[in-house]
């Protein structure tokens, strides 16, 4: 009886440390998505920012940004096109 009573108490404190280890790992995982899920995101937010940009033609004194999944620049014609004073959005 005395054995079983010992062994029962083993096998509690493995599953409780078990417990604290699973409880260790699911922390830093939950960080780790979470960062990974910002960054999702604010990339998400730029990319859209670019889009709109592009769509209303906001792009003479803008810097161009390539992008990851196209592997292109955003953005028109070069920044070295076209008349500095036109650019300019406050004229002059």
């Amino acid at each position: 009886m005395e054995a079983r009573h010992k062994k029962a108490e083993e096998e509690n404190e493995r599953l409780r440390q078990e417990v604290e280890e699973l409880q260790v790992g699911f922390a830093a995982q939950t960080k780790e998505l979470e960062g990974e899920y910002k960054k999702q995101v604010d990339d998400m937010l730029f990319f859209s920012y670019c889009c709109c940009m592009k769509k209303h033609g906001i792009i003479q004194d803008t810097p161009n940004y390539p992008l990851d999944d196209e592997g292109e620049v955003v953005g028109g014609p070069d920044q070295g096109d076209g008349d500095a004073a036109k650019a300019s959005s406050f004229g002059g």
